[in-house]
């Protein structure tokens, strides 16, 4: 029993016991007595406690020892993690009950043991039903030498019966919720019943501190079993332990106690990675997972829904975002851990994924591991012959470099081998000698260039990919070296992140606590990026420079304040094939579903596309380095440095970066970065950020940011809004009670390339109740700039909200109270109110209204309802409205948004934005309406897809029209069949049209020696395009290939081929034919 968990106050006399002296058993109750899975007892042997009682006022040097006791049968809830948690909770039971009936606290000690003390096996019912119990064991004193008292036979007396809890014979109070050791998250507010005998006086104490009896909002008179029972509404805890005291008093003066120990969880205060590493293996179906420990500064676990700051590559934290509308990537705490599963991989490669929360940060290391295998080689090699035709009436000279004139022939030699060439060194290997164009990297596999249909489940995907046709990787757990295409990756800072594909070579080193990566190239491209308003549709949306080096393009949407939109709200990365499809000839993209024009908010939608073209000019060498180590568990320090040839002058990027904890809740994240440009000259750009929080409920941060206009980086994404700027500010919050917590913030921005300022400064206090939350704050804020002067002004900041089950709300009013209004800081009221209408559907309601002499008036409103009335019918609808009116321009904004569930098998949705001018110019009003349908009967063998999207504007109307069906017609033959159609009907220029068609089948049938064929039929239109304006392109592509294996090591393979393309400039035509065997 020395083993045995227990109460460390109990210490003495549990060293005393099982030091040698011998206890005697008393009373055994058993788990029959208890609440199944639970510590409330429900029967008790009250006349053998009472003899109990009795035995032990006339032996004074004797006490007792409780023990808890279950089965083997695990059981895992919230309030008993384990059996070692239950039966430690029923010891406790006992021991309550034992001191209300008269035994003195110092007198008794109780542990639980769990199921480590059986009485009988634990495979029968009947042996598990022995070994649920609690046993009541007498210690004597020191010089006891006396033998057994016999006391179980002694207070075994015939007229002994169980009594219920209520039975007032010697009970007094007892504590009916919350639980023994209960742990509350959300709220510092609890409810406490207690039943206590008729006739009995009891008082309520937290920590010592009475409790009014104004809190005791119900009472309930029980007149057959003689009990009064009493709940105390929102008795106040602490964070940490509060022991919860009743002290019951009877008409004759006899005093007893009950007493509970219950816990608050507080702020986050420390995160702990379950391992420091994860390691798994890169065959691309092992995800990994990794896990944080979340807890307060009392060690208890935090509230379920704390969200925490995931960062780490875009393509392993992309997926899991919990808190979509939050900038960033979110996770969220649950039963005091954070869980992050990541997606498996295929490529060996070794990251870090940082955890943070309230200015705590940690990190994990997740190792992807490349798979040693035996050495696989395999050899290709192809003949072709062809017959290509070339006519028109125009210049033939650009149909001449991508088509063949007469008859042709070529072929190509490839290889690739893969294996280890020492213990743990993998060498992988690929040639081939007609290698693809000059603008073409990593050779995503895209199934529109080959067949859209293969009839089975295999995944496509290139190994070894080289627009050179030379790919070499070496690779092992402590280095990487690769001759191939790859993606320059120098970490995701905001002034050193470097982010471009190129064909070349790479290498990284891992050593100890430290890492280096390298790369080299050759390369003529130029990086653009451009900035596209979304349009409420699917597109298309055309790029100003094109043709584009394929795969080089990065696609996010990225929503920002409507009124700072220097702050980017939210981004969303987009991926090619599941998000959008691309034409790299001409620039066009067209997404998967639209994109809408504003958010829920009316923030504003941009669509940001950063891409590669090829440059007219010489190929110049560019040269990378990224060098990172980390200084400690959680303090890490990175080095970039980047150098691009450019003939008269080189450009040249170096960056220093810091970013972790300095010591216990000190954190910093820093940056400097010095770049050099011809005709732009050097330039720099430096951040500091310092933040913490003290051991009570403060937490700070402070900022210092400045950019020099001449600064560049191509991948700088805040180039239009922050170059020539200075801004510098902090940030402080101070919870200095439960109920009241202040939050100060401060800021100056200064944009000297505008010659701009903006200023603020403000405080605000908060108080929080059990019903109402409500705010009060002051603020000063100033804007001048060279056009209208300094303008400042005092604001009054004031708010109420409340949150109950079914309804919840709240009002905001900022009011200027002196000085000249600030552009961005209004008078505005805004109010929102939310309410449950049933079980099923329920509705909001937002409206903000915001008036100055300068900005005018401009109202909002936001009205949704939805509806879950089954699993198979979901249905929702936004609408919003927004005006606004000047001296010069009114706008009004509708937005509505439907989804249909109607069935399991068919889906619908339908979407509407308009913009409507009051006032003023109307060039900028539209109306996108999008409409679809998706049939996908889980019993069938064929799924139907359907959408169309129309936006009116007032000089042009864009139509976009798809339809897509999959259909399986047996277990061999599959077929597709999509199109798309785009047609831009302009009122001052010339219509646009935008098509195409694609049908393919594939015959995939099984046994050795049988034949399988794939199919491709396809049709493309263009129509005064934006990359041939004034001309039409028409293309049809036919492709038969055929393949039969011959043996183990020998397959046969045909194909044929033909194309024809025809592109007309006025009335200028070249065409072109060719036909492939």
């Amino acid at each position: 029993m020395s083993e045995d968990v227990r109460p460390a106050g109990g210490a003495e006399m549990f060293a005393h016991s099982a030091g040698g002296a011998e206890m005697f058993d008393a009373i055994v109750i058993s788990g029959e007595q208890f609440r199944e899975g639970s510590a409330y007892l429900e029967e008790i042997p009250i006349r053998k406690i009472a003899a109990l009682s009795l035995w032990l006022r006339e032996h004074p040097g004797w006490k007792v020892f409780i023990a808890g006791h279950t089965d083997s049968i695990p059981i895992s809830t919230a309030e008993y993690p384990s059996n070692l948690e239950l039966s430690l909770a029923r010891a406790r039971s006992v021991y309550q009950l034992l001191r209300m009936n008269g035994i003195s606290e110092d007198r008794m000690d109780y542990t639980g043991c769990g199921a480590r003390m059986p009485l009988a096996p634990n495979d029968t019912e009947a042996g598990r039903l022995r070994n649920r119990r609690v046993e009541i064991q007498a210690v004597p004193p020191e010089d006891y030498a006396e033998g057994d008292p016999d006391l179980a036979a002694g207070l075994d007396r015939p007229d002994t019966a169980a009594y219920s809890l209520a039975d007032d014979a010697g009970v007094c109070a007892d504590i009916v919720r919350p639980a023994e050791g209960r742990i509350f998250h959300d709220r510092s507010e609890i409810d406490v019943e207690i039943v206590s005998p008729l006739g009995s006086q009891i008082e309520l104490y937290v920590d010592n501190v009475p409790v009014g009896a104004e809190r005791i909002g119900q009472k309930r008179i029980d007149v057959s079993k003689g009990t009064l029972e009493y709940i105390f509404y929102g008795v106040k805890i602490e964070e940490g332990a509060n022991d919860i005291l009743v002290v019951c008093r009877e008409h004759g003066g006899e005093r007893n106690t009950c007493v509970r120990r219950v816990y608050l969880a507080g702020r986050t205060r420390g995160i702990v990675p379950e391992h420091a590493e994860v390691a798994v293996p890169a065959d691309g179906r092992t995800a990994p997972e990794l896990v944080f420990l979340v807890n307060d500064a009392n060690g208890l676990p935090v509230r379920d829904g704390v969200f925490a700051d995931v960062t780490g590559p875009e393509d392993l934290i992309g997926g899991i975002d919990c808190n979509p509308h939050q900038t960033g990537v979110q996770a969220a705490t649950g039963e005091g851990r954070i869980v992050i599963d990541l997606p498996p991989s295929r490529d060996a490669r070794r990251e870090k994924i940082r955890v943070a929360i309230d200015g705590i940060s940690v990190s994990c290391r997740v190792d992807y591991t490349s798979l040693m295998r035996n050495w696989l080689l395999f050899g290709y090699g192809e003949g072709t012959l062809g017959h290509g035709s070339i006519t028109g009436t125009g210049s033939t000279q650009r149909s001449q470099e991508r088509y063949r004139d007469g008859i042709y022939s070529e072929g190509k030699i490839a290889f690739y081998g893969q294996g280890e060439i020492a213990e743990g060194h993998l060498l992988t290997a690929a040639v081939d000698t007609r290698p693809l164009r000059d603008d073409m990297l990593f050779r995503r596999i895209e199934p529109e260039k080959y067949y859209p249909i293969y009839g089975d489940a295999s995944e496509l995907r290139f190994n070894a990919a080289s627009r050179s046709g030379t790919f070499l990787r070496l690779e092992s757990r402590r280095y990487s070296a690769m001759l191939g295409d790859f993606q320059t990756d120098t970490g995701d800072n905001e002034f050193t992140g470097y982010h471009r594909a190129f064909n070349g070579v790479q290498g990284e080193s891992r050593i100890g606590r430290g890492s280096v990566k390298a790369f080299i190239t050759r390369t003529d491209q130029v990086t653009y990026q451009e900035e596209i308003p979304a349009e409420g549709t699917s597109g298309f949306y055309f790029l100003g420079n094109y043709p584009l080096v394929e795969n080089s393009e990065k696609i996010r949407i990225e929503v920002r304040n409507r009124y700072h939109p220097e702050q980017i709200v939210r981004v969303d990365y987009k991926q090619t094939g599941r998000d959008y499809d691309i034409n790299y000839m001409d620039g066009s993209i067209l997404f998967k579903e639209p994109v809408a024009s504003v958010d829920g908010n009316l923030n504003p939608v941009t669509i940001v596309v950063s891409y590669e073209c090829r440059d007219s000019g010489g190929k110049n060498f560019i040269y990378g380095l990224r060098s990172v180590v980390d200084v400690t568990d959680s303090l890490t320090v990175g080095l970039t440095a980047v150098l691009e040839e450019e003939g008269i002058e080189n450009a040249s990027l170096v960056g220093l970066d810091l970013s972790g904890e300095v010591a216990r809740g000190l954190a910093v994240e820093s940056e400097y970065a010095h770049s050099e440009k011809f005709l732009l000259g050097g330039g720099d750009a430096f951040r500091l950020g310092i933040g913490g929080s003290g051991k009570g409920a403060v937490a700070w941060k402070t900022y210092y940011r400045e950019i020099d206009h001449n600064f560049f980086n191509p991948s700088f994404s805040g180039g239009k809004t922050e170059l020539g700027s200075r801004k510098f500010g902090g940030e402080l919050d101070w919870r200095i009670s439960r109920a009241f917590s202040l939050r100060s913030e401060g800021y100056r921005h200064n944009l000297r390339e505008r010659d701009e300022e903006k200023s603020f400064a403000g405080v605000m206090g908060r108080y929080r109740t059990g019903l109402l939350d409500g705010t009060i704050g002051l603020a000063g804020a100033a804007h001048e700039d060279a056009r209208e002067g300094r303008h400042s002004s005092v604001l009054l900041l004031t708010g109420v909200s409340f949150d109950r089950e079914l309804v919840s709300g709240g009002i905001e009013w900022d009011q200027k109270l002196s000085g000249e209004e600030v552009q961005e800081y209004p008078n505005r009221i805004q109010a929102n109110l939310s309410r449950k209408l049933n079980r099923f559907v329920s509705a909001a309601l937002k409206h903000e209204y915001r008036s100055g002499s300068r900005t005018g008036t401009r109202h909002m409103t936001q009205l949704g309802l939805e509806s879950n009335v089954n699993e198979n019918l979901h249905l929702f609808s936004r609408y919003r409205l927004e005006g606004a009116m000047s001296g010069e321009r009114g706008q009004a904004t509708i937005g509505l948004q439907n989804k249909f569930r109607l069935s399991p098998d068919l889906s619908a949705t339908l979407g509407a934005e308009k913009l409507a001018t009051v006032s003023g110019s109307n060039a900028d009003d539209f109306l996108a309406v999008t409409g679809g349908a998706l049939y996908t009967p889980p019993d069938k063998d064929y799924r139907v897809k359907a959408d169309y999207e129309i936006r009116i504007e007032n000089v042009r109307r864009k139509h976009l029209t798809g339809l897509a069906g999959l259909k399986r017609m047996s277990d061999q033959w599959s077929a597709l069949l999509k199109g798309d159609l785009w047609f831009c009907d302009e009122r001052i220029e010339r219509n646009r049209i935008k098509g195409s068609s694609t049908v393919g089948l594939s015959l995939r049938p099984r046994g050795p020696g049988a034949v399988a064929l794939l199919s491709l039929f396809k049709v493309l239109y263009e129509k005064n395009s934006p990359a041939h304006p004034d001309g039409v392109d028409r293309e049809i592509a036919a492709s038969v290939e055929a393949n039969c294996p011959l043996s183990a090591g020998w397959e046969l393979e045909g194909k044929v081929a033909a194309r024809w393309v025809e592109n007309t400039f006025k009335a200028y035509t070249a065409a072109a034919s060719t036909y492939l065997y």
